[in-house]
């Protein structure tokens, strides 16, 4: 998907926005709220406007602000705003041209980036205002949900070592301190909300409950099937049956356990009447349930959940409270903290709230739609001009000094605090205070035929005027005229003959349809399409690897982002076991892991028979004979990688593991090995930035375990970005995207849990009223406790969440320029066929099918067992010569030094014994002299001291190695080296050559040749390749140098094929100080 270009802003008299466009430009001493529609250029217009002020003299590139809310979007508006400038620059004259050119020579002091950097700026301005540590450390996503878990378990551990009274009282009313970790990690989340919970109250009366009950399990019992039904339990046979369980278990004189046999009566569901023996007492059953759930289950439950509320809040309130304190007090801060503290700054200190108003004015906003409400105060405190207010609904921004772009029809955020009632608050407060509220509709994106479409459908699902929920709909006027033959609005029906497949089944039928047109596509060289020009978009990212392997098994390039998050990578999960082992070598849990996984692949007969010869599950310890050739091969490797975990800083010893393993390799190798492979390099790339803040291994590897299972660390792929690929991606990752052919993919129904709390933002301070759930394995588990209320609460907020559903929708339909193909899933009924899934509201204003698509059939139902494989002998053969076939290396490794002593092979050694140092003396002498290139202010003889002692070498050789190395240092060949214009050292390089040109004979035909340069310098004629030698020279010069020169020949033959310049090479024999040239400089 190639990058977007950059419509004009256009002021011709044709355009429907013209006047709107012209007043973005010319209005600058007023305060703009610009809504843009979907491809109407709202970052176009945020740079006409940025650089219309610099070129006007209204401000200058210093004291100019553009806010957005990525890190990508702030980059690309920044290089927008440059090239902008520029051509400007060369347009304009006078002093217009003057203030631009100036602008560009401070062009690095003007402020282009995120909310979140922008008010970190501010809190380092004045950190004692701002009550925090000057140095204060930034945590991200990752970091913060680290630092919220460990907090919580020191906040638990302390409530036992204490003996707090809420342990007890929990453990009474049924419910474990692990049960509140979802609801404290949203509390912790909100900190700008007040946490409300009533006032304690009195339990329910169960009295009339229990009886009741019981007296309908008494009349159930006869009737729920004693054997599970051929057909199956149904939802109303199980809940019985389980019910039926508890109730012989329980003691239901306890509230709790009570409950929990209310709880799973709660569960029945009409009756599935295939699945009873007597389907008639079955309607009879469920008709005295319904009532019973309705008059005494259902109000019962939601009595006790309510009284639980206050005792759960006690104890969650006071744990987000102390994460809250250990940030402030050890100076770390997440995105919510930096945002929180500066709108306090500018809050509480009108002489701060002053001095930044009149450094930082105007303030400009991209994709205002996705504010939350404290980034919103921040900017209105930053532009108010009632100092000394500290009500931000009530300041009025000063002339000019504030820009906002959005489209509330694209506000998709909600999830992480994105509030349309926020914005449209700022809107009317921009408008009351004498600014304007400008629209653009003018869209270069689509073809006149899709903007159509797109006002037929959202004006039928968006009300014409605005709601609290929702924005009035815009019809959008294209720019573009109607497009050629294949463009416009097709749906992809998934049929509904035969059986109702699954979703896994459906997603995959899709996924084949769609890559197999697209494959079509770009072999039609009528349609002249590239991988880029394709985007696909699920609303949910479970099956989006099902569309990857499509267009993997088909050749086309593609590029992931969003799906199945890092937590799903099955090499992340493999790897951990081992890294767990060797963090700590007493636990066998995780070493019997690793051998049993695919890493060692240990099976469970060789780990018993280990075990009875005497084998101890710890890779310290030895191996019995005759064990088992995997276990010892893994007790090795684990030993090995033990050392590298010592030796090394723990990210480069991650590095150095997956190395060892070979494990990078073998995911790369894998289907979709592009993202198996990146998923370990992330995991690489995390440890080493946790190493470098100063952790350890072990809590490193706790680290990755918790972003493993929990986190949501998206996946990477070993090209991120390619540029011409088709891109995968879920529809939140998309707004702002756009392709020729976008296809709205896997029409399943996602399951969207209901809201787990409600914000009230008209009291002061805003109070938030949380939902307490035990989290389940899935979606939002079962609910413990509830505000007060809760029911009219939840349909507040669900009114915003349909709304937003409907605002997906919009995005999702105007990412295409051309082609809009939507997949839909057909369900067969009593009623006949109708459409379905997530995109069903689309569907009925589309009926054109897609034409010349390669429909691919329905996967079926797998074999029976029994026929897999049907020759278990030809199996084994087959899986036997496989094994033997990937064991045959299909290339060679040698490093140069053995293929050129190689060549040398039967020529007498040319130094004689005990004429050199011995290796490690080499060692020490060239470590000395990479050290010195690399540092000339190196402390030769203190490095010297440090390295003789770890070759083990006496500290007689101190005197001799500064010697020799100080008589290197004043050299010319060192003179030379240090005036070159690139210098390296101990370079380290591999390439594949065929194996003839090196003269190896009987194996594969090509090998890696590996090695590493002792010292490269680079003049104006081209590289020069230097390679110390520590050899002791006595007479023997011209035998050592024929004897190296193969060495030095393959170096220089190799490096100018690396670099395609020129070389030199030479051998430099340090202790005479003499440099022989392979050929004359």
């Amino acid at each position: 998907m190639a990058p977007k270009p950059t419509p004009e802003i256009g002021t011709a008299p044709g355009l429907a926005d013209a006047a709107d466009r012209q007043a973005i430009v010319d209005e600058l001493d007023r305060n703009i709220l610009v809504e843009a529609a979907a491809g109407t250029g709202k970052t176009t217009c945020l740079v006409s406007r940025m650089v219309a002020l610099i070129a006007g003299g209204r401000t200058t590139v210093d004291r100019l602000s553009a806010v957005t809310f990525t890190v990508k979007a702030a980059a690309h508006l920044r290089e927008t705003f440059q090239m902008e400038l520029e051509r400007a620059a060369e347009r304009e004259e006078g002093a217009r041209r003057a203030r631009l050119q100036t602008a560009l020579g401070a062009f690095s002091n003007g402020f282009v980036g995120t909310i979140h950097s922008f008010c970190t700026q501010l809190l380092r301005e004045r950190p004692v205002e701002a009550g925090v540590e000057p140095g204060f450390e930034e945590l991200d996503e990752a970091s913060n949900y680290s630092a919220r878990r460990a907090a919580w378990d020191r906040y638990t551990e302390r409530l036992f070592v204490t003996e707090s009274p809420i342990l007890p009282r929990l453990t009474e009313l049924g419910i474990g301190l692990d049960d509140l970790r979802s609801a404290y990690e949203t509390v912790s989340d909100n900190a700008d909300v007040l946490p409300v919970a009533a006032a304690e109250l009195a339990p329910p009366n169960f009295t009339a409950a229990r009886a009741a009950v019981e007296s309908f399990l008494l009349t159930a019992e006869p009737v729920i099937p004693r054997e599970r039904p051929e057909k199956g339990w149904d939802r109303l046979g199980k809940a019985l049956r389980d019910a039926l369980r508890l109730r012989a278990i329980l003691d239901l004189s306890r509230p709790a356990e009570l409950v929990r046999l209310l709880d799973e009566i709660r569960r029945a569901d009409t009756p599935r009447l295939e699945c009873w023996p007597d389907p008639p007492r079955a309607k009879e059953l469920y008709a005295v349930l319904l009532p019973l759930l309705r008059s005494t289950v259902l109000p019962t439950l939601v009595a006790w959940r309510e009284f639980l509320h206050p005792v759960v809040m006690s104890a969650i309130v006071p744990a987000a409270r102390e994460f809250a304190d250990w940030r402030r007090e050890e100076g770390r801060l997440n995105f919510q903290d930096q945002l929180l503290l500066a709108r306090d700054l500018l809050r509480d200190h009108p002489d701060v709230r002053r001095s930044f108003r009149e450094r930082f004015t105007p303030i400009l906003v991209d994709e205002f739609q996705d504010t939350d409400p404290i980034q919103a105060e921040v900017l209105m405190y930053l532009t108010g001009e009632e100092l000394r207010e500290k009500d931000w609904r009530n300041l009025t921004p000063a002339p000019g000094s504030l820009f906002v772009v959005g489209d509330p029809k694209q506000s998709i955020y909600r999830f992480r605090r994105a509030d349309i009632e926020t914005y449209a608050r700022v809107r009317s407060r921009i408008r009351d205070t004498g600014g304007r509220v400008l629209h653009l509709t003018t869209n270069f994106r689509s073809t006149a035929n899709l903007c159509d479409w797109v006002n037929d459908v959202f004006g039928s699902l968006m009300p014409a005027a605005e709601t609290p929920e929702q924005p009035a709909h815009a019809p959008l006027h294209p720019a573009r005229p109607e497009g050629g033959a294949g463009s416009g609005v097709f749906r992809l029906d998934l049929p509904a003959e035969g059986r109702v497949p699954t979703d896994f089944e459906q997603s995959r039928a899709d996924a084949e349809r769609i890559a197999a047109w697209i494959q079509a596509a770009l072999s039609d060289p009528a349609r002249t399409l590239v991988p880029a020009d394709f985007l696909i978009l699920l609303r949910m990212r479970k099956h989006m690897r099902h569309y990857a392997q499509a267009l993997e098994r088909r050749g086309i390039p593609y590029d992931i982002a969003g799906g199945g998050a890092f937590r799903d990578s099955a090499e992340i999960q493999a790897l951990l076991p081992m890294l767990q082992a060797i963090a700590d070598p007493d636990d066998p849990v995780p070493l019997l892991a690793a051998l049993r996984g695919p890493l060692f692949g240990v099976d469970d007969a060789a780990l018993y028979r280990f075990h009875r010869a005497g084998g101890k599950f710890s890779f310290r310890a030895g191996v019995p004979s005759g064990s088992d050739e995997r276990i010892a091969r893994a007790y090795e490797i684990f030993r090995r990688a033990e050392k590298l975990v010592e030796e090394l800083p723990p990210g480069a010893a991650l590095a150095r593991i997956c190395a060892v393993l070979g494990w990078t390799v073998h995911g790369s190798a894998e289907e979709l090995g592009d993202t198996r492979a990146g998923n370990l390099l992330k995991a690489v790339t995390a440890a080493r930035q946790l190493s470098a803040r100063g952790d350890s291994f072990g809590p490193i590897v706790e680290q990755l375990a918790e972003m493993a299972t929990e986190g949501e660390a998206e996946e990477m792929s070993t090209e991120p970005g390619r540029r011409n690929a088709v891109q995968l991606l879920t529809l939140h990752r998309a707004k702002g995207l756009e392709a020729k052919v976008v296809f709205l993919a896997d029409p399943r129904s996602p399951w969207e849990p209901p809201a787990s709390f409600w914000v009230d933002r008209d009291a002061d301070p805003p109070e938030g009223h949380f939902l307490v759930c035990r989290q389940g394995a899935k979606g939002q588990g079962t609910e413990i406790a509830r505000p007060l209320g809760w029911d009219a609460k939840l349909k507040q907020e669900k009114a915003f969440q349909d709304a937003e559903r409907d605002r997906l929708l919009y995005v999702a339909a105007t990412r295409a320029k051309e082609t809009l193909v939507i997949s839909i899933r057909k369900e067969r009924g009593s009623r006949g066929t109708t459409d379905k899934g997530v995109w069903q509201k689309l569907a009925p204003f589309v009926r054109a099918p897609l034409p010349a698509i390669a429909q691919a059939p329905m996967p079926g139902p797998p074999p029976p067992l029994r026929d897999i494989p049907r020759d278990l002998a030809a199996f084994e053969d087959l899986r036997r010569k496989r094994q033997l076939s990937a064991k045959v290396p299909s290339y060679g490794v040698a490093s140069v030094t053995q293929v050129a002593h190689a060549l040398s092979e039967g020529s007498p050694v040319p130094f004689a014994e005990g004429s050199t140092g011995g290796m490690s003396w080499g060692r020490v002498l060239h470590r000395l002299l990479d050290a010195l290139m690399r540092d000339d202010a190196l402390d030769v003889r203190a490095y010297a001291s440090n390295l003789l002692a770890e070759e083990e070498r006496p500290a007689a050789d101190l005197d001799e190695a500064v010697r020799v190395v100080e008589g290197v240092r004043s050299s010319e060949l060192w003179r030379r080296a240090r005036a070159a214009r690139r210098r390296l050292v101990e370079v380290p390089f591999a390439l594949t050559v065929p194996s003839a040109d090196l003269g190896i004979a009987g194996g594969p035909p090509e090998t890696l040749l590996q090695g590493a340069i002792d010292l490269l310098f680079e003049e104006d004629d081209g590289w020069v390749i230097v390679d110390y030698k520590s050899d002791t020279v006595d007479g023997n010069l011209d035998r050592l140098t024929a004897f190296y020169r193969p060495q030095i020949a393959h170096y220089r033959r190799y490096w100018e094929q690396l670099t395609r310049r020129p070389s030199k090479a030479a051998l430099y024999f340090i202790q005479p100080d003499r440099l022989e040239w392979l050929t004359e400089p």
